[in-house]
């Protein structure tokens, strides 16, 4: 289909042939859709690890339901998925050098679109009552103090982004040092959060294949495809990107390093809890309920990440037919 889609090739994927800026062999997307493996991520230079962080997790903070509100809602205000959720629109503003494009005129009403169409796709309620209906599904209760904890973890955390007097700070390290930074690890290694995270910079690597492909490539192949191949190809690209995780892959938007950086934050938020916090989330997180409930959780969120993800490449490459 698009020409200058990036790819590692098996024999069978013979094409238009050529080399790209940074010297790898490129291949028509037509033929990648129909035959080919594995999409090959372009490699760029050093990039900002605090872009795909800002893009998931830098949106206001999510209402959390009252204390008498029903568990399942809590819980998923303590995971932050919904904010996890809507920050992926944020992917459909990349521009370069996220993008391996530079001084394309398309680009910036490339990235517009993008955006009008992540709002309408990327649909927020759809997402949280997918998610709160796999929950509700999830036999078991979370504990009634966990509203309260969310709370206080949304606190803390503004606390921390602000950061700004030598109090804050003096008894942030005060809190720190008290606290049994083995529990602490223990929960955070167990919450959904930093797996959410990561789960959101799938939809970054195919927003970024879509505007590489449409700004770089003669689109009279992508007109030529009928609405079946179109479909299908589609389909294939979805899971080479969520395949894709090596050392190809562009660093900001690999699932290891988004989930370490999500952890270490989440590790300062923790830190500033009270010690019954951390005592009722260990206790939740290591109960099958607890369990159960997170695996529920990300299943839910992956479902719509690629059901969403799948809606908007079409749409964007329908347009330009």
């Amino acid at each position: 289909m698009l020409r200058d889609l990036e790819i590692e090739t098996k024999p069978s994927c013979a094409g238009q042939q050529g080399r790209g800026p940074s010297g790898r062999r490129r291949v028509g997307l037509r033929r990648v859709i129909a035959r080919c493996s594995m999409i090959r991520p372009v490699a760029l230079g050093s990039l900002s690890r605090a872009y795909v962080l800002a893009t998931v997790l830098a949106l206001g903070p999510v209402a959390i339901a009252s204390a008498d509100a029903e568990g399942d809602r809590s819980y998923l205000a303590l995971e932050r998925a919904e904010r996890v959720f809507e920050g992926m629109r944020r992917f459909a503003d990349m521009q370069w050098p996220v993008l391996e494009v530079r001084d394309q005129p398309d680009s910036a009403v490339l990235a517009r679109r993008g955006r009008e169409v992540a709002e309408t796709v990327f649909e927020l309620a759809g997402a949280r009552a997918d998610m709160l209906a796999a929950l509700a599904a999830t036999p078991g209760n979370v504990p009634p103090e966990l509203g309260a904890i969310a709370r206080r973890m949304q606190e803390a955390e503004a606390d921390l982004s602000a950061g700004s007097s030598a109090a804050t700070l003096s008894e942030s390290a005060e809190s720190t040092a008290d606290r049994d930074h083995a529990l602490i690890r223990e929960v955070s290694d167990a919450m959904a959060l930093p797996d959410l995270a990561a789960e959101a910079g799938v939809t970054g690597r195919r927003i970024k294949w879509l505007y590489e492909s449409l700004l770089t490539e003669d689109l009279q192949a992508l007109r030529a495809m009928s609405p079946e191949a179109l479909e299908a190809g589609v389909k294939g690209i979805m899971a080479q990107t969520r395949e894709a995780d090596g050392e190809t892959t562009i660093p900001p938007l690999r699932r290891n390093l988004l989930r370490n950086e999500t952890l270490r934050s989440l590790r300062a938020v923790l830190s500033r809890l009270p010690p019954g916090d951390l005592a009722t989330l260990a206790a939740f997180y290591v109960s099958e309920e607890g369990r159960a409930k997170r695996n529920a959780l990300l299943h839910a969120f992956r479902h719509r990440v690629d059901a969403d993800g799948e809606r908007f490449l079409l749409r964007m490459l329908n347009e330009k037919r």
